[in-house]
């Protein structure tokens, strides 16, 4: 495996950057803010395009459609935020919902939001389905809630959980959500149905991530007790549990094949996992203060950004022979 490098270190946040996730392409970045902004960045050349003001609180989650035209926001004030960003010249509004308001900033004229309102509290995650026909938010309300993106219209409510859910994910095919929860549970939801179709409970503290294989047959769940489990999804057992990470493991995320993981923790490092062995271990910069929040595995290579609590991201890639 190549040792990793460092793209760039973006600068711009004024504030605490809670989530950062990259479009489908590799080209852009978001980022989502305590201060309530999204930034975009185009990652290759290292520009701020556009500021997108309209949450009433911080953003907690953003997520990129598959076609990277749309962008969603789970937002502190219990909102599910929407945007249209196909068009980065022209950025116009995405349907005739509630519309919020405006920020004409340095880099151009910000877009309208679409607001989606149900929850009753923070909106912790959001995931677009593989069709992008559907959005799914997970809340500290403990529900889990179903968008129609073309109407806007609530779908479903999925309630079984006890605690906060701090993620969702739906799988390759779309006929199932899984929801990770502070109960310490994994829940697998029909999304035709909206009922469990099975709970995961063999990890021992809060559940901060989850990431479905690229074939949908395994689950991966990254915990506050420091590990990360690998699940059949079929049958709802436990397959592995891989340990190595000295803190909490704040998120997880499969390459494209499923045969490797990756996992990123407060103790500052992302492992990569093939079968129950860590293969490589990169140490990120001050890992006091650095959050690993999202990955892009392409072919045999990756790409990780990573957030800064002082309002910074940086972008790291690497290739590895798998």
């Amino acid at each position: 495996m190549m040792l990793p490098d460092l793209m760039t270190l973006i600068i711009g946040h004024p504030s605490s950057v809670n989530s950062i996730c990259f479009s489908s392409d590799n080209h852009l970045l978001a980022g989502g803010s305590m201060d309530g902004k999204i930034r975009l960045w185009d990652v290759e050349n290292r520009e701020h395009i556009i500021t997108l003001i309209g949450q009433t609180d911080f953003v907690s989650s953003v997520s990129f459609s598959p076609d990277s035209r749309s962008l969603a926001s789970g937002n502190g004030d219990g909102t599910v935020g929407l945007w249209d960003v196909g068009d980065h010249t022209n950025i116009k509004m995405l349907g005739e919902l509630i519309v919020l308001r405006k920020e004409v900033g340095s880099v151009g004229t910000g877009p309208d939001m679409r607001a989606f309102t149900g929850h009753s509290d923070a909106v912790r995650s959001v995931c677009f389905s593989p069709d992008g026909s559907l959005l799914a938010s997970g809340s500290w309300d403990k529900t889990v809630r179903l968008w129609n993106i073309a109407t806007g219209e609530h779908t479903e409510t999925l309630i079984r959980h006890t605690n906060q859910i701090n993620s969702v994910c739906f799988s390759p095919k779309g006929h199932l959500i899984a929801s990770g929860s502070s109960d310490g549970t994994v829940r697998l939801w029909d999304t035709a149905t909206g009922r469990v179709n099975k709970t995961l409970t063999k990890q021992t503290r809060e559940v901060n991530s989850v990431s479905f294989s690229g074939d949908g047959r395994f689950l991966a769940s990254g915990s506050y007790d420091n590990t990360v489990r690998l699940w059949e999804v079929a049958t709802g057992k436990p397959i592995k549990m891989l340990t190595g990470h000295t803190s909490s493991v704040e998120s997880v995320s499969f390459n494209p094949n499923g045969k490797i993981v990756a996992s990123a923790s407060k103790d500052g490092t992302v492992l990569l996992w093939e079968a129950s062995a860590s293969i490589y271990r990169y140490p990120t910069i001050n890992p006091q203060e650095i959050h690993v929040s999202n990955y892009k595995f392409t072919g045999n290579s990756w790409k990780l950004a990573s957030r800064l609590g002082f309002g910074c991201s940086h972008v790291i890639k690497s290739s590895f022979a798998r």
